[in-house]
């Protein structure tokens, strides 16, 4: 159960000199979750909602305005393999939540995505292990296009001595983006498909100082492009910083046609008492798609101050600005900029039960 009250200055994701419009939001997020452990099988479950009320455009409360659900499953049949079911789902009114990779902002319409993703790991050997994942999402925005994307992976990897992994990587992605209006970029069922072959990497240059790096090509309707990601974590005596660079092909909600992104993040997190953590988190995205692009900056800063076992007080910050053509309210034909900042501070309590 979380209790927030947040601060918006642009409710309405519009940009300059399109009349936006700030306002204060009471937050209050009811949720359950629930797991049951076992050393063959675990299984997790939850569930939660935002209920919202605006001090000023009081039309735009709602009981509902999120709805999220996930669940995880995972069964060790034998010792070397595993086996992994997950799922998720989320309703909302607030599209850019499902941007995630992309960092895009989205004019307030209802959008949902449910996901589905089976997976298994074997291990050859202590040193060589399979590993092996499909995944299905639909995403939908109310007068976008209807997305289904189906991404199937594997890879193998084998470690060499102590600081080393290598392996060697396989996807395979397939969009299909059905238009419920015109779109200038998308025929009605219009698909793309892209191979991705990679080679894997990981090494610990010290035991507090690790790297990963997945690179390799991809095979898209005609075009090769790199495919990239790659990691570098620190970890510190009272907290870590990480910074990830990635390049791939991806979709935004409600928009036809795949996106090419790239995009930097880095995070640093800071725990100076027990009771007391600092994260900071900032990022850039530069998204391509035929003649539109749009460059996505961010940052957001977090505290989290534990009162009890059960209370906690979060204090967060979230700017973001994006420029260029690429956005769901204009067609992709108009240059806008758009401005963001958001905070809150919330009270979260929780309290476990555990049944023997």
């Amino acid at each position: 159960m979380a209790v927030a009250e947040v601060f918006d200055d642009n409710i309405f994701s519009r940009g300059e000199g399109r009349g936006r419009k700030s306002d204060f939001i009471t937050r209050v997020t009811p949720g359950l979750q629930a797991g049951y452990y076992s050393i063959p099988f675990t299984l997790f479950a939850k569930y939660d909602f935002d209920a919202e009320v605006y001090a000023r455009h009081t039309e735009l409360n709602d009981a509902q305005l999120r709805r999220r659900a996930t669940a995880q499953a995972r069964y060790l049949p034998i010792r070397p393999l595993t086996l992994s079911l997950s799922g998720a789902y989320t309703r909302t009114e607030t599209p850019q939540d499902l941007n995630l990779t992309t960092g895009i902002e989205s004019a307030r319409r209802r959008a949902r995505s449910y996901n589905a993703s089976p997976s298994f790991s074997y291990e050859v050997d202590p040193l060589t292990s399979v590993n092996g994942l499909y995944s299905f999402t639909n995403d939908k925005r109310a007068g976008g296009t209807q997305t289904d994307t189906h991404n199937a992976s594997i890879d193998l990897k084998r470690q060499f001595g102590r600081q080393d992994t290598w392996g060697v990587g396989y996807t395979y992605r397939h969009y299909k983006f059905n238009d419920q209006e015109p779109s200038p970029v998308s025929d009605e069922g219009s698909t793309t498909t892209s191979h991705v072959g990679s080679l894997i990497w990981s090494h610990e240059f010290t035991p507090l100082t690790s790297v990963t790096l997945h690179g390799g090509a991809r095979f898209s309707e005609g075009s090769t492009n790199p495919e990239v990601s790659a990691t570098i974590q620190h970890r510190l005596q009272k907290g870590r910083l990480s910074f990830t660079y990635a390049r791939s092909q991806t979709t935004a909600i409600g928009q036809g046609g795949t996106i090419d992104t790239e995009s930097f993040s880095a995070s640093a997190s800071y725990q100076p008492i027990r009771f007391l953590s600092f994260s900071v988190t900032p990022s850039y995205y530069r998204n391509d798609r035929q003649n539109d692009q749009s460059d996505v900056y961010s940052f957001g800063l977090n505290a989290t101050y534990q009162m009890t076992r059960w209370l906690n007080l979060v204090g967060s910050y979230r700017f973001s600005f994006q420029d260029g053509t690429l956005d769901d309210t204009t067609g992709g034909s108009t240059s806008r900029d758009i401005l963001r900042n958001v905070g809150f501070l919330q009270l979260v309590v929780s309290y476990p039960y555990r049944v023997d």
